[in-house]
């Protein structure tokens, strides 16, 4: 690097002006790779499948319980602990529905997007990518929309990644960080839940009157009921999803790290 003289001199001004800007460049570049590691909570996962309101050491002691150790071994993968996705027997099934539904935007959720100017987790980009495109479930879809499907996954991963969300639970105002949700894990969640297919749909008896089924939706399968819930704690926020935009990606991804946030955040407080 060749520094400015003047009169044979350092020109303190412009040398303390370069120190400033790679200071700057280094706070930035050390900020945007720290995104979201708070590692592997397994009450945080029992919370994601059996509901907020589960005993997680009852669910953590049972043999029979697998479901945790399943998020795991996904989100062994996504870390580089292991290489090998294990296969995950689901009883989901794809439902045929116009691929536009995948990439929809719902501008209240997207006033949660914050794009990163660098791109901090290139290894979760390719290994999301790996996982799409070699989905059985999605072998009938061409590779340019698996490509699509896997892109538009990563970037809402991180788009929301870093999302500060206020809902209202029971009266109560609370701040959700979303930077406390390992992207790792969202992504681990998606294998077992829908083997990374956003075309995934599950139904149930409804215990609704006048309701015959309830469904899950997508890569991360929110029940309609659970949207219920979702909706009303963002009252406030002005989000409101309806079942249909379930279908979206980046919708669906919202909703589940919203989801993540708020059982951290009751994990947190016992």
């Amino acid at each position: 690097m060749t520094i400015m003289k003047t009169n044979g001199k350092i020109d303190l001004a412009v040398f303390t002006a370069l120190v400033v800007a790679i200071a700057l460049i280094s706070t930035i570049l050390f900020l945007s790779s720290r995104v979201a590691e708070p590692g592997f909570d397994p009450c945080v996962v029992v919370m994601y499948n059996a509901g907020l309101g589960a005993d997680c050491n009852a669910f953590l002691n049972d043999s029979d319980y697998s479901y945790v150790d399943a998020v795991k071994r996904a989100y062994d993968y996504f870390t580089g602990v292991s290489e090998t996705v294990p296969g995950v027997a689901l009883s989901v099934r794809t439902h045929t529905i116009d691929e536009s539904l995948l990439f929809e935007r719902n501008p209240s959720v997207e006033s949660y997007s914050q794009r990163h100017f660098f791109n901090p987790m290139r290894s979760l980009e390719t290994k999301i990518k790996d996982v799409v495109m070699n989905a059985n479930s999605l072998s009938f879809k061409s590779t340019q929309t698996r490509e699509a499907i896997a892109k538009e996954i990563y970037w809402a991963i991180m788009d929301f990644s870093r999302a500060k969300v206020q809902i209202k639970v029971a009266g109560e105002l609370i701040e959700l960080d979303f930077s406390r949700v390992d992207p790792r894990l969202v992504a681990a969640i998606m294998v077992v839940e829908s083997t990374m297919n956003p075309f995934a749909l599950r139904e149930e008896r409804s215990l609704l009157p006048n309701h015959d089924f309830i469904y899950s939706r997508g890569l991360m399968q929110i029940y309609e009921l659970t949207l219920w819930s979702l909706n009303t704690w963002l009252r406030d926020s002005g989000v409101n999803v309806q079942p249909l935009e379930l279908w979206s990606i980046r919708n669906n991804v919202f909703l589940g790290m919203l989801y993540l946030a708020y059982a951290t955040h009751i994990v947190d407080g016992i």
